[in-house]
């Protein structure tokens, strides 16, 4: 593969900081987490053009050796504490400001019965997650907190909505995949009462106009963007070998079952190798597949990975897949895999499943090569196209990053963010 033309990113001036000196708050289930990237990413670019923002997960983030999210994990709030310290938060706010108190508890009373969740027991859960934001509310009433927004539409959107309404601040949120998906809640209320939907894909604007009709200013298109001014490797000239690299939780959606069984179906020449990063509960069935295919030798389940290991990764690359799909059980899809924008940003051809949202990033014969959700025929096509087609790979390459360059720029989507919640 040749070196891609235009690999640089075009000059950015220097963006003045933006005059915010009031704190803006991000809430998550966890944070950091390393398989979501894009948020704490997110949250430095903000912090780097001027925003103030402090961190808040619902639970504690796992630990990891990675210096950087140590230090992120250190600084970040819990909003599902230990006991004694929510029962202290939530009287003291209960004490001081009754009358709010009790109107967000009687949303949360009204929401449960309106809730668009089946089980009874989702919908109790919404008492007593407005207990837990006022609680929340309380710890962070010195903190001069002016605006807050979540990433995930379910579960953190529902805690950075209560506690909003008990602080009489302005929340928005960041919908993504299986939060809209599967574990919906509440969805047309957040709607109505956020300030503004960041959407991550113009499909996404379409899902939430079909659950509530809202005017176009409250749903920005803020894409989940990348780093594209990092240097671009050279790939290699055209070789007698194949290297694959797949990247993602291993979960149905992500079809790497899909990719075995497609890879199954190469022929042993030209030479191939095939890397998957990822932890996930289909790890063992997955091992079981290659082993079942005769490929240990060339396919590698190397376990999770950090962001600058996956960017490692990819400079060794000569194509990137992922086969997404519906998970065929719980309808479960991506958005736009935030890895699929990295590998392109990166100067790597790639392969995905033709889902709607991707379709925004992966544009067939253009940016990338779409393949049939689930069908390890159509991912085996593509894979020989890409193996016998030096030209095409180098085209796809070029042409994908321009595309991320322009539409997916982290510097560019987290100024729109920026004078968002500037506004």
């Amino acid at each position: 593969m040749n070196t891609p033309i235009n690999s640089k990113a075009p000059e950015r001036s220097q963006r003045p900081a933006l005059p915010i000196t009031d704190q803006v708050l991000y809430v998550t289930a966890s944070f950091p987490t390393l398989s979501e990237t894009f948020v704490w990413n997110e949250v430095l670019e903000l912090r780097r053009q001027g925003v103030q923002v402090r961190v808040a997960g619902l639970r504690a983030g796992p630990t990891t050796a990675d210096s950087l999210l140590q230090s992120l994990h250190a600084e970040t709030m819990v909003v599902y504490c230990d006991l004694l310290t929510n029962v202290k938060s939530i009287a003291a706010e209960v004490i001081s400001h009754p009358v709010r108190s009790l109107r967000t508890l009687e949303m949360s009373v009204a929401d449960a019965f309106t809730s668009d969740q089946h089980r009874a027991a989702d919908r109790a859960r919404k008492p007593v997650q407005a207990l837990a934001a006022i609680g929340f509310a309380a710890r962070l009433r010195s903190l001069q907190i002016r605006h807050i927004h979540a990433h995930m539409a379910n579960t953190p959107t529902t805690i950075a909505m209560y506690a909003a309404r008990q602080l009489g601040i302005p929340f928005s949120f960041t919908g993504h995949a299986n939060d809209l998906f599967v574990h919906r809640s509440l969805l047309s209320q957040k709607l109505r009462r956020c300030k503004f939907v960041a959407c991550i894909s113009r499909w996404h604007q379409d899902l939430y106009r079909e659950i509530l009709p809202v005017s176009e200013d409250k749903l920005p298109v803020v894409r989940c963007g990348v780093n594209t001014s990092r240097a671009v490797t050279a790939g290699r000239p055209h070789s007698s070998s194949m290297r694959l690299l797949s990247v993602g939780r291993l979960v149905p959606k992500k079809g790497f079952d899909v990719l075995i069984n497609a890879l199954a179906q190469l022929p042993a020449e030209p030479a191939w190798t095939c890397r998957i990063i990822g932890d996930g509960p289909e790890l063992s069935n997955l091992g079981s597949l290659i082993e079942s295919h005769g490929l240990g030798e060339r396919i590698t389940l190397s376990g999770p990975a950090s962001n600058d290991q996956v960017l490692a990764a990819l400079d060794e690359a000569d194509v990137f897949a992922l086969p997404c799909r519906v998970d065929p059980k719980t309808g479960d899809k991506d958005g736009i895999p935030v890895v699929l924008m990295e590998a392109m940003a990166a100067a790597r051809s790639v392969i995905s499943g033709d889902l709607p949202a991707i379709r925004e990033l992966v544009r067939p014969l253009e940016t990338g090569l779409l393949v049939e959700p689930g069908s390890a025929d159509s991912l085996a096509t593509a894979l020989r196209l890409m193996m016998s087609d030096n030209e095409l790979r180098r085209r796809l390459a070029d042409q994908g990053r321009q595309h991320v360059v322009k539409e997916f720029d982290r510097t560019d989507n987290a100024s729109r963010l920026a004078k968002l919640f500037a506004t």
